[in-house]
């Protein structure tokens, strides 16, 4: 039973995220599949009544203990801006696609399981195997994933100006949540499995750092995209007003902002954004109701520009802020001339 709602969940997972996360990573999709068809083997083993029915559904079990650490430890890369090239993820791939097929030598050879017998008990079937050399090298996978994602995590911990420090908590507990699963299964040798559930809860732990960081992502913000947001700088807040990020020209023009952590309120005292853009900024959060854009100039070192405060809506709720500040000094001076 437990089995079976696990696939449940993780299958509604994988429908919602891929009705409505068009701006996710493919690699949360991926990880939401491999838990889903996971589910369903470890589901087909619980209800087996014979070895062939168990050894076809425990090969389909193996999706998410193959691909499910090293696309997290992808997504904890995302999260902790840490850039992996397409030839570092197809490598990471291409040795789990070879272990995996040595998961398809179960009954036939020992390679991944020297043996397997098919134990069936009142609360279901389970699995009495003795593993071959593929499984260690499976097991050395799986321990290099969990340990690259933890230490991705720790470094990422001391740049909180570029990294959420909330966000890498999260995705730490998570992955302690996952370790300490697998570790209680091997050290009290259990039946049953529960790494599906372990799997299952990760997920929905390391969702919560993704939905934040697309949601106020500028790159992936459908709702303040624009052609020019390479050259004109936006700065995020959410509802409450913490910072979310900046782009660079944005950077060069605040400096301070590399400075401000994420997830934090914004500094009270001191830079040019206290001193130009904050009282614009209180001012329009207080008649937000509106939901007309405020537009406003200044000027500093002798150039002009203009910045625009807009609200960020999610289903016409409010879920923050964004301001686009644009250099139109070379405007004004065709205009004066």
């Amino acid at each position: 039973m437990v089995y079976l709602i696990c696939f449940f969940v993780s299958l509604m997972i994988l429908v919602l995220l891929t009705a409505y996360g068009r701006n996710l990573d493919y690699t949360v999709i991926l990880l939401a599949a491999a838990v889903t068809v996971s589910n369903a083997g470890h589901y087909c083993v619980s209800v087996a009544s014979n070895p062939e029915e168990a050894i076809l559904a425990v090969k389909i079990s193996y999706a998410s203990g193959m691909y499910a650490p090293m696309l997290t430890f992808i997504i904890v890369c995302t999260i902790c801006r840490i850039e992996l090239s397409e030839l570092k993820r197809l490598i990471m791939a291409g040795v789990q696609t070879v272990l995996y097929v040595g998961v398809f030598t179960i009954g036939k050879y020992p390679y991944f399981y020297r043996s397997i017998d098919l134990i069936t008990g009142p609360d279901g079937s389970y699995l009495e195997k003795t593993y071959g050399p593929m499984h260690t090298m499976y097991l050395v996978t799986m321990v290099f994933y969990v340990v690259a994602s933890i230490v991705a995590g720790m470094i990422s911990l001391n740049r909180k100006n570029t990294v959420s420090r909330i966000n890498v908590e999260i995705v730490l507990f998570a992955e302690a949540v996952t370790v300490t699963v697998y570790l209680v299964e091997r050290l009290f040798r259990l039946r049953y499995e529960l790494m599906p559930v372990a799997f299952v809860v990760s997920m929905v732990i390391i969702l919560i750092p993704l939905v934040k960081i697309y949601r106020y992502s500028l790159y992936h913000n459908t709702s303040i995209i624009n052609d020019d947001r390479v050259m004109a700088g936006y700065i995020i807040l959410d509802r409450r007003l913490r910072y979310r990020g900046c782009n660079d020209p944005a950077a060069e023009l605040f400096p301070e902002l590399r400075q401000w952590e994420l997830e934090e309120k914004i500094p009270g005292n001191g830079g040019m954004f206290n001193t130009f853009l904050r009282q614009p900024l209180m001012s329009y959060v207080g008649n937000e109701e509106t939901g007309d854009p405020v537009t406003k100039t200044f000027e500093n070192k002798g150039k002009n520009y203009s910045f625009e405060i807009r609200t960020m809506k999610v289903k016409n709720r409010i879920k923050g802020y964004y301001i686009r500040i644009s250099d139109i000094t070379g405007l004004i001076r065709g205009q004066g001339s």
